[in-house]
């Protein structure tokens, strides 16, 4: 019997499962807008994805948020709202954010980085 090797999953793969594990944990988390709506829909990255891997899946860069106020932030609608968020979450908060945006400058994220964020994830559902 001649034993197939399993091709080796993509990052997309382990990717695509900690982007629905982060968001899970804010629906664990939260469950109202942090701008005082009632409703909770997800958990925003206040410092964009495509900025930033380092904060992807760092819980201090999401932002509990409804549907309308994460809707005006990507379509540009309402620059007030990223005003409001720093006002709410400190300058402290605002300055340790990007501080470890600029850490992560020039480094590779790979699967390796992706297998581990998975594992990280699963241990904060778990103590949910």
């Amino acid at each position: 019997m001649i034993k197939k090797h399993k091709k080796a999953k993509p990052l997309s793969y382990y990717r695509n499962k900690c982007d629905k594990l982060y968001q899970q944990i804010g629906r664990m988390l939260y469950d109202r807008c942090i701008l005082g709506c009632d409703e909770y829909s997800t958990l925003h990255h206040f410092v964009k994805k495509s900025q930033s891997t380092e904060l992807r899946y760092d819980l201090e860069n999401g932002i509990p948020i409804c549907n309308r106020h994460h809707c005006s932030i990507h379509q540009g609608k309402d620059d007030t709202v990223t005003g409001k968020i720093i006002f709410l979450k400190g300058k402290e908060w605002f300055d340790e954010l990007m501080a470890k945006k600029r850490q992560g400058i020039g480094k590779y994220y790979g699967v390796a980085y992706y297998k581990k964020k998975l594992e990280d994830l699963k241990k904060i559902v778990d103590k949910y």
